[in-house]
């Protein structure tokens, strides 16, 4: 997994953007940090949901 290229927003001009900029172990990341963030909202919203209803 490449963390330095990962969250990289300026990719210069002439880039081609077509099939994306990112090399695979940078999209692994991506890919990788989206999911922890799903499973960290689908632990937090249910929780936050039982302490409301109580």
């Amino acid at each position: 997994m490449d963390y330095s290229r990962a969250f990289v927003l300026r990719h210069g001009l002439g880039v081609e953007r077509e099939f994306g900029v990112r090399d695979r172990p940078a999209w692994v990341v991506t890919v990788f940090e989206y999911r922890i963030g799903a499973l960290v909202v689908a632990i937090a919203v249910p929780g936050m949901m039982l302490l409301v209803w109580r």
